[in-house]
Order: C-alpha cells, then sequence, then structure tokens
C-alpha cells in the first residue's frame, strides 16, 4: 500500500510540474513573424491608447518596438522606475483588452 501511495505521490506532483508537456522538436515550431501581426490593428489600438494616455502610449511603444526595460525606459523618460512599471502594466492591460475587441468585433471597442 505504501508504495501504491508513494506512485500516487510521485505522479501528482510531476503532474504539478509540468508532467504532461510533450517535447517538440524546433523544426516543427511556427514563430510570429512580422508578417503575421495585423499592421493596421495594432495602429489604431496604438491610436487608441494614445488618446487615452499619451505617456503610458510613450512607454509602451519603448517597451513593444525598441524592446526597453522598465529602467530604460525610466531613464529614457526621466520618470522613476516604478512608474515606467506602473505605466507600463496600464499600457499592457488596455492594449490586450482593445486587441481582443479589434480582433473579436473587427472594429473599435465601444
Amino acid at each position: 500500500m505504501r508504495h501504491l501511495l508513494d506512485d500516487y505521490a510521485r505522479a501528482h506532483g510531476a503532474q504539478k510540474r509540468g508532467g504532461d508537456w510533450q517535447r517538440v522538436d524546433m523544426d516543427d515550431l511556427q514563430l510570429a513573424g512580422p508578417e503575421s501581426i495585423d499592421w493596421i490593428t495594432l495602429a489604431r489600438v496604438f491610436a487608441d491608447l494614445e488618446a487615452f494616455d499619451n505617456e503610458i502610449c510613450e512607454v509602451a511603444e519603448l517597451r513593444v518596438f525598441a524592446g526597453l526595460s522598465s529602467a530604460e525606459i525610466a531613464t529614457l523618460l526621466g520618470i522613476g522606475e516604478s512608474t515606467a512599471r506602473a505605466k507600463w502594466k496600464v499600457a499592457r492591460t488596455f492594449l490586450v483588452g482593445h486587441w481582443e475587441g479589434e480582433r473579436d468585433e473587427g472594429g473599435p471597442p465601444a
């Protein structure tokens, strides 16, 4: 009985740590590239963000298009790093919500 319980505990622990993952060959992956992005929708979403708050939009542009970290953005814009992180958090929430709305409805969200 103890062996059965040990086996169950090991299996349960493995599941919690990704035990059902499957190995995928790198050649089989299809990564998203620039050609797979809907640039018109992306431009519309960023325009909506800029109308919402220009500073938050600037942080998002630096993060998304320039790949800068919160510390780099803070230095560049002359703001605190925690402020840059907070603005990015708002921007990310805004962008995801509006991106999903644009894709689901085929137009700007209400």
